[in-house]
């Protein structure tokens, strides 16, 4: 057995802060932080080369390590809120090293700029002795590491007892003296800048923790801080929450060797400057001072990047997004890196054209589903999001599948359990929320929901019946506190309609008195219905005579087995033999675990076997996906906790079959759902909680 593995989809920019970004410094590689993730593409080309995972929460920071341009190697460091930091070849993926000694979230990493990171074997750090990299707290401690000598830290200093994540470090020219210490021929300085919760912006030195200068910069808190050098001169630019971007500028004073004075404030640019007519005001989290110190880069409040020179106004110098930008990155001949609050990264060139943007899952994926038709897959999102991908196999080994839509929601906090394309309307997706509140449908045409329940519909399982419903197309059924109902099938006037239209009770027969329906699903024609009851039997049921006016569907096949303990989380119907002597082929999976087979004898009301997962290769908890493949006859299956799908086939034949398994290995997160796909024969996609979405290809199981 051999199998390929590509990540259609990767994961998004982490919105969460706006320091999840950096470039590295030969302009190759760009990364981002994806929740417990970092992700490195390709900076020319926004082609995925990397997902780097070892983290145990949420990666608050990252940054690349200035290194020489003769050293192939790319050092990346990122910060988390598991209190460490990780040291990352980010050209291989490999980790080098995870350092540890802050007690407190670290929310802010920078690299020192005096530092060239080469294979140094004496172990002494970059610089002047402050090391190559600084990583900070939120209790405020600044630990500085050499990334050549990775057991301790070089120098430990306490910045403020409440640190806000706004950090940034400087090189002080070496022609300058600070505060008339030292002649023409003092060594530059590194230092430390940082912000406060009420504004103030302080430079101290690396080294000692001297403090060097403080003032007022803005009246609330900074979200970001950078440095540049404009003409000669330090510049420091400081963006508020509130939207403010302000810059400050020491001059030399006395000429050559002279002291550098106070820090100024140069220019500042408020959010009402940008806005039109009506429009309200909005923070944008980014600033950028350009190589050459001409203008500055601003992010305006609709995702769009402003170009503001201090004699010549402002004017938009590209629009890479439809949301709050958080960062922004210029790349040596004037093309912008950027990451937005719409989850996209973008790189944009000189000239103000977008030259790539990517999108992936801004939160992982809760329920997939493929198209029959087209071949499309919506993937329902942790985000409250609805995306829908064009065929992901056409994206091949190379980059990201082609995004065609991208739906909000409009119900906060909306997340899915199950989503479908409808059978005969490729522009309507079918959802039902976590938990069963709600159940409802997405038009793409009109890009937003059409349709949405009232809440607290207790939806335990839904399915689309395939083939036609009688007098008219494919209809959708749900199992709701224990009752099987079916819904409309003009999907058009669900929102027009009361509840008791929406949907009717459709009964079953046969089943016994008080044997509520668990979860159901329907064979691949949709002749038969395959029901799991709350006492753990398994129904296969027939349509109904006309002439049966309480019951839409009547038993004609049961498996009771008293010995099983388990329930049935999920299910699906495989091969069906028609005929007088006809069978069905049963998959379920059940909260322990386990996965079983059962083959019904149709004609005989009962089964002919059951064929069980083996303990070794069961999966460890609940399985909260299993589904048949259409085209080639195998199943998958997938469980919340496990990092690992499995295809399941039978071998052997007579007494001596059984039910065998292979692992697919490659998620580094629980699998929480499974697709096979409709257009490409072995094939199949699966979505996990490590935010990607990976699509497979096997041969000879």
């Amino acid at each position: 057995m051999s199998y390929a593995c590509t990540v259609a989809v990767p994961p998004s920019p982490n919105w969460y802060s706006s320091q999840v970004s950096d470039v590295s410094s030969d302009g190759s590689l760009f990364a981002f932080a994806a929740h417990s993730y970092v992700v490195v593409l390709c900076a020319s080309t926004g082609g995925r080369l990397r997902q780097l995972a070892a983290h145990k929460s949420r990666v608050t920071c990252v940054c690349f390590l200035v290194t020489g341009r003769s050293q192939a190697r790319h050092l990346l460091a990122s910060g988390s809120a598991d209190k460490n930091v990780v040291l990352w070849d980010a050209a291989s993926g490999r980790p080098i090293a995870s350092l540890s000694g802050h007690r407190s979230e670290v929310v802010a990493i920078s690299p020192f700029p005096d530092s060239r990171i080469h294979h140094r074997r004496d172990g002494q750090g970059g610089g002047d002795g402050v090391g190559d990299f600084v990583s900070v707290d939120k209790s405020g401690w600044a630990f500085c590491w050499d990334a050549c000598r990775q057991v301790k830290p070089v120098a430990k200093l306490r910045l403020c007892e409440n640190f806000q994540g706004a950090l940034c470090t400087l090189l002080l020219p070496t022609s300058a003296t600070l505060l008339g210490r030292g002649g023409a021929g003092a060594a530059a300085r590194t230092c430390l800048c940082f912000a406060d919760a009420d504004g103030t912006v302080s430079v101290v030195e690396a080294g000692t923790g001297e403090a060097l200068w403080s003032w007022r910069a803005a009246l609330g808190p900074i979200c970001e801080l950078r440095s540049a050098e404009l003409g000669g001169c330090c510049a420091i630019a400081a963006t508020t929450k509130a939207g403010h971007a302000i810059v400050s500028v020491a001059a030399p004073v006395g000429g050559e060797g002279g002291t550098l004075g106070p820090f100024q404030p140069a220019l500042e640019i408020s959010p009402e400057k940008l806005l039109a007519p009506g429009e309200r005001s909005r923070s944008w989290a980014s600033c950028l001072l350009r190589r050459g110190g001409g203008s500055i880069l601003v992010t305006g409040i609709k995702g769009q990047v402003m170009e503001w020179s201090p004699g010549g106004g402002c004017r938009v110098f590209c629009h890479p997004h439809n949301r709050p930008i958080f960062r922004l990155h210029e790349l040596e001949g004037g093309g912008v890196l950027s990451c937005g609050m719409d989850r996209r990264a973008s790189f944009v060139d000189a000239a103000g054209s977008t030259v790539w943007s990517l999108r992936g899952l801004g939160a992982h994926a809760q329920a997939l589903a493929c198209s029959e038709t087209s071949g499309k897959v919506a993937v329902g999102c942790g985000d409250s999001t609805i995306r829908v991908y064009d065929p992901l196999t056409a994206s091949g080994r190379g980059g990201a599948a082609a995004e065609s839509s991208f739906l909000w929601s409009g119900l906060q906090r909306l997340k899915f359990s199950w989503v479908s394309f409808h059978p005969t309307r490729e522009d309507v997706v079918l959802f039902v929320a976590e938990d069963g509140d709600r159940v409802g449908l997405v038009s793409l045409e009109l890009e937003r929901v059409a349709y949405a329940s009232p809440l607290k519909m207790g939806v335990s399982s839904a399915r689309i019946r395939p083939g036609r419903e009688e007098g008219g197309p494919a209809a959708l059924y749900t199992a709701q506190g224990g009752e099987l109902r079916v819904w409309h099938h003009d999907t058009r006037h669900w929102g027009e309609m009361s509840a008791s239209k929406v949907h009717r009770k459709s009964g079953v027969a046969g089943m016994g008195d008080g044997n509520n329906i668990r979860t159901f699903c329907f064979s691949r024609s949709g002749r038969l219905l395959v029901v799991a009851a709350e006492s753990g039997g398994i129904h296969v049921c027939e349509k109904a005579d006309e002439g049966s006016p309480d019951h839409d569907w009547v038993v004609v096949a049961s498996s009771v087995v008293a010995e099983d303990t388990a329930k049935v989380a999920c299910l699906c119907a495989g091969l069906e033999c028609p005929g007088s002597g006809g069978s069905l082929e049963v998959f379920t999976g059940r909260e322990d675990g386990e996965v079983a087979m059962e083959r019904f004898h149709l004609s005989g009301g009962g089964r002919r076997g059951v064929r069980r997962s083996p303990e070794s290769s069961a999966h460890g908890s609940r399985i909260t996906s299993i589904t048949w493949d259409p085209l080639t006859g195998h199943l998958a299956t997938s469980a919340r906790g496990d990092p690992d799908a499995r295809i399941w086939r039978l071998r052997g034949e007579g007494e001596a079959e059984e039910l065998v398994s292979l692992a697919l290995e490659g998620h580094s997160a629980a699998v929480l759902s499974v697709c096979w796909d409709w257009a490409e024969p072995n094939c199949l996609h699966t979505a996990s909680e490590d935010q990607s979405l990976r699509t497979w290809r096997y041969r000879g199981l």
